[in-house]
């Protein structure tokens, strides 16, 4: 079995360090004396060596956690190896402390330091990876464009947030930047590190779950519109209702990401709690639902309001009844023409006499005409007719109308009285 590396450095070490006088011994208690010593160092220094090959082996954990911190500095890269750099000074000096205990403590109190340093950077690159993806993705929020001369500059907080995601340098451990614009137009934008941290700076997305609520909104009006051929008026009041039910927060989402509507103008303009939102979204959504539906307006059938006029004349009829004279009771289904009650408004009774050409004298004749003062024909009845059969005389007056529209008023399928 070969020597251990220990072995090896404490041979080495002890053959360059024991020096052993000759000038008062013999050749004999020379080789022994130099035997004793030489072996006793090596076996010190073995201890030594390994003692220094335990602190490298139980130090491996922290150096190789180093080494991965230093994977995760992203563009931090320079600055942190500097730390980590002098991190790795430190851990190494430790090889020097007396026992392993005192060791691991001076290590972790390394490792907490090194940590709290490029915790800023950890954090900031979070953040940057964050808005890149949103960048590249197409999902960053167009309503933060409202928050104007964001971060101290003449740009708004989308237009930052965007360069940011687009190229972003590290200035120095506290400071990145970026640029806006291109040729004699490009702008530097310097940030501190750790604004990034505070409310200001969180990046907000568009949300695409509400885009895809407000497709089916519009989805479902429409059909419902088609379906029950709802007015202008019905529509708008479904959008109002759905609009009303929207958050600020939604109704700008909407706006500025679906429809890509700037109101960073307008609304800067207006106290807050105005309508500008609602009533924009409102236009939109209707614009939306309007040019795939559209109102069947259906004129008044001329001839259905006829039907129903004769309908409801042929209603008025049914009503008529033979009234009583003053102290008689009514005289039912029979009776005399001249107490009729109830008779609709547009026909008028006018007696029949006859005068004798001899005597000039008028007598009743026994019959009566009512006049249609609608145009319709007159009817010429009996005094004693029937109640029924008068009703049916004036409804039979209503034939032609009946064959000339089509339908049969309720009433033709009876026999008429001529």
């Amino acid at each position: 079995m070969g020597l251990s590396q220990a072995t090896m450095n404490a041979i080495a070490r002890a053959q360059k360090a024991t020096s052993v006088s000759t000038a008062s011994v013999g050749s004999k208690a020379f080789a022994e004396s130099f035997e004793k010593g030489y072996e006793e160092q090596v076996e010190k220094l073995k201890k030594e060596e390994e003692k220094l090959e335990q602190s490298k082996t139980n130090s491996l954990n922290t150096l190789e956690e180093l080494t991965s911190l230093g994977t995760k500095l992203g563009k931090f890269g320079p600055e942190g190896e500097k730390i980590l750099k002098a991190a790795k000074d430190r851990i190494y000096e430790t090889y020097d402390l007396n026992s392993q205990f005192d060791q691991t403590v001076k290590q972790r109190e390394i490792m907490a330091e090194v940590r709290k340093e490029l915790e800023p950077f950890a954090e900031t690159n979070l953040y940057l990876t964050s808005v890149m993806e949103s960048n590249t993705t197409k999902t960053l929020d167009k309503s933060m464009a409202e928050v104007k001369n964001f971060a101290g500059t003449e740009f708004n907080k989308y237009e930052v947030l965007q360069a940011l995601g687009e190229n972003h340098e590290v200035v120095d451990r506290e400071n990145i930047r970026t640029f806006i614009g291109e040729g004699d137009d490009r702008k530097e934008i310097t940030i501190k590190i750790s604004d990034l941290k505070t409310q200001d700076f969180a990046v907000s997305n568009k949300d695409l779950d509400l885009q895809k609520q407000y497709l089916t909104a519009v989805e479902t009006f429409v059909r419902d519109a088609r379906q029950s051929n709802f007015t202008n008026a019905q529509v708008e009041n479904m959008v109002d209702k759905y609009v009303m039910n929207l958050d600020q927060a939604s109704k700008k989402d909407l706006l500025y990401n679906y429809f890509s509507v700037d109101l960073s103008e307008q609304a800067a303009n207006i106290e807050e709690g105005q309508n500008i939102y609602k009533d924009v979204l409102k236009s939109r959504m209707m614009e939306n639902i309007t040019s795939r539906y559209s109102y069947n307006f259906q004129k008044p059938d001329s001839n259905q309001n006829k039907i129903n006029q004769y309908k409801q004349l042929f209603s008025d009829i049914d009503k008529i009844t033979f009234g009583a004279g003053a102290g008689q009771q009514a005289l039912g289904l029979e009776g005399n023409i001249t107490k009729l009650s109830n008779l609709p408004s547009n026909y008028s009774i006018f007696e029949e006499t006859s005068t004798d050409r001899d005597t000039g004298v008028t007598t009743p004749t026994g019959s009566f005409t009512i006049r249609n003062n609608s145009g319709g024909a007159d009817i010429r009845v009996s005094k004693d007719i029937k109640l029924q059969d008068l009703k049916n005389k004036l409804k039979g007056s209503y034939r032609q109308q009946s064959i000339n529209l089509g339908d049969d008023f309720g009433f033709f399928g009876l026999p008429i009285i001529n």
